[in-house]
């Protein structure tokens, strides 16, 4: 069977509308993400609809199953740090209030709300470096 490929760098650029420096709509400035409502608001109202409009159909497959595999697989710490990386403008939920893995799930919600979030055969997932992310 063919290997899915997947990378850390799929995430990050998901989260690049928030990054610092970039021009952010104030209304979504001020989010308060310890709150599950602000959340389903930043995600649904302004990243799913930012990805959706400016990404390729390559990159939303590649996207989809890193989040998915990402969700299964890989540590709160992980996924804080992916979003920490990108210098965002907007702080991440605190643990005890919404976990990392809680977060991403609410994308995945977002952008594929009538798909399961499972991996069915992780032996076909590789990941690459986020610079090779191009090179396949």
């Amino acid at each position: 069977m063919k290997q899915i490929i997947i990378s850390e760098g799929y995430l990050v650029s998901f989260w690049v509308p928030i990054c610092e420096g970039y021009i952010i709509p104030e209304k979504y400035r001020g989010l308060n993400l310890n709150n599950h409502d602000s959340v389903v608001k930043l995600i649904n109202d302004y990243l799913v609809p930012m990805a959706r409009k400016y990404k390729s159909k390559s990159w939303h497959y590649f996207f989809k199953e890193t989040l998915r595999y990402a969700i299964n697989f890989w540590s709160n710490e992980r996924l804080i740090n992916i979003y920490m990386g990108v210098l965002p403008e907007i702080p991440p939920p605190q643990s005890k209030y919404i976990k990392m893995k809680d977060f991403y799930l609410l994308i995945w919600t977002g952008m594929y709300p009538n798909e399961e979030c499972v991996v069915y055969t992780p032996e076909l997932y590789k990941e690459v470096p986020s610079v090779e992310i191009g090179s396949f």
